[in-house]
């Protein structure tokens, strides 16, 4: 477009007379050609700069570089009344990108909400300095921030001085100093990563760390704090605690594998009896009986994951009932707002990813194709809501699983408030070398239905 034609929309622009295509046309404009926006906000600036000069019989010309800026605030007031609208009607993903990728700092007591084109809800405490970097990425050079990160957007990156922070899906806390970060996991859990070497750590649910400037580089436990955040979604302090330890709630066996004695001698409560969940006490060493992959087992000594018991499969040597197992929980009440529901599970991971609509709809009899997992069941219909199985890694090793609060939430939305929940602890899957799985440190955000009290 020739200057002329420019000029002329502008001074419309002015005496506010623009047409609905002038205005789209001018808006275009502004948007793609840089020198034409400077005109504008130039032409703009100086006209309100002199009408204001003018009425106070201060008629001068100060020099271009000391009242560009000021023209530049007046000018987007203006910008904002003639072509916003239409800005924010043909591409709104690309003035964010523009307004929000920008450095920001932020003055104490000062919060700014933001959310991510992934997603994300991030909420900055100032002081703060923070940088939006991408559509699933950011820098904090200073302050707090927390994070609420859906599972679409899992890998949100928040980057430091002091090392990265990259997220699995969970809700996070990040505090950046003058030489130290800090990563609180409030649901979930998240990696730190530290620029020397590209060292990274893993850090679950309940658990925080320290991650020192490079020139001194390394990451130490620290204890979680939720008040230095102000998280409104904190766990709540009400919740149900298995450990397994005498005296403490037991679970009832609702499925019970057949008879299968190995023939093991001499037979051990380990090696022959009924196949079923058992709580084992102690630590325990395996027998040495020969199966299907050797000795491996031999003078093996399994520990709980946290003090005296757990819950294991009985007879282990065998491990595997050829009928389906399941080992429930006590009734409880959901808190929906208290956090995830989390677990320690060790052993197999089973086939099925879940274990399908219902107790009563298991398969009586377990099949390579079957489930190794915690279920949360609905007591009044005996639905299905939620799963969870055991992550890949060493079967002998306690590895934690969670149902996020937001997956809890989603799942009991539509019922009552005194709707009644168990836990069902289920087996449904059979090969001889690995079909086995331990229970251990369940913890439930709610409170035991009453006569469980």
């Amino acid at each position: 477009m020739k200057r002329t034609e420019l000029e002329a929309l502008i001074a419309k622009s002015l005496e506010d007379s623009l047409s609905d295509g002038e205005k789209e046309t001018l808006a275009e404009l502004l948007r793609e050609d840089d020198e034409a926006l400077e005109l504008f906000t130039d032409t703009l600036g100086t006209q309100v700069l002199l009408e204001n000069w003018q009425e106070e019989s201060k008629v001068v010309s100060p020099p271009k570089k000391r009242w560009r800026p000021l023209a530049l605030a007046i000018a987007a007031g203006l910008v904002l009344a003639v072509v916003w609208q239409t800005l924010l009607t043909n591409k709104p993903e690309e003035s964010i990108a523009k307004t929000s990728s920008l450095p920001v700092t932020l003055v104490a007591a000062e919060m700014r909400s933001i959310e991510m084109p992934s997603g994300v809800l991030v909420e900055v405490q100032g002081p703060a300095e923070y940088e939006i970097t991408g559509d699933n990425e950011m820098i904090l050079a200073s302050g707090r921030l927390t994070a609420d990160v859906p599972p679409e957007a899992t890998g949100f990156r928040v980057m430091t001085p002091n090392g990265d922070v990259i997220d699995h899906g969970t809700r996070i806390g990040v505090a950046v100093g003058e030489r130290q970060t800090e990563l609180h996991v409030f649901e979930g859990k998240a990696e730190v990563l530290l620029p020397a070497e590209e060292v990274s750590a893993m850090v679950g649910v309940g658990e925080a760390v320290r991650v020192n400037h490079p020139d001194n580089a390394g990451y130490e436990p620290i204890p979680l704090s939720m008040a230095n955040f102000g998280w409104h979604t904190m766990p709540s302090n009400e919740r149900i605690e298995f450990d397994f330890e005498p005296g403490s709630p037991e679970w009832q066996i609702t499925m019970q594998g057949s008879e299968s004695d190995r023939g093991d001698r001499p037979a051990t409560e380990l090696t022959a009896g009924l196949a079923r969940f058992a709580l084992v006490e102690g630590q325990v060493g395996f027998p040495t009986a020969p199966d299907q992959v050797g000795g491996f087992h031999a003078a093996y000594r399994f520990p709980p994951h946290r003090g005296q018991g757990r819950i294991m499969p009985l007879p282990f040597h065998w491990r595997d009932s050829m009928e389906s197992l399941c080992l429930s929980s006590p009734p409880f009440h959901l808190d929906r707002k208290g956090g995830s529901l989390t677990a320690y599970l060790t052993g197999g991971r089973g086939h099925a990813e879940n274990p399908g609509l219902s107790r009563e709809a298991l398969p009586k009899d377990s099949s390579g194709e079957g489930f190794l997992g915690l279920v949360l069941r609905r007591v009044s219909d005996g639905r299905y809501l939620c799963s969870v199985r055991r992550p890949a890694g060493n079967f002998y090793e306690w590895s934690q699983v969670e149902i996020s609060q937001r997956e809890l939430a989603e799942a009991t939305a539509q019922d009552s408030p005194e709707e009644i929940y168990v836990l069902d602890l289920v087996d449904t899957y059979r090969d001889p070398s690995w079909s086995w799985i331990g229970l251990d440190s369940v913890s439930v955000p709610g409170r035991l239905a009453s006569s469980q009290n």
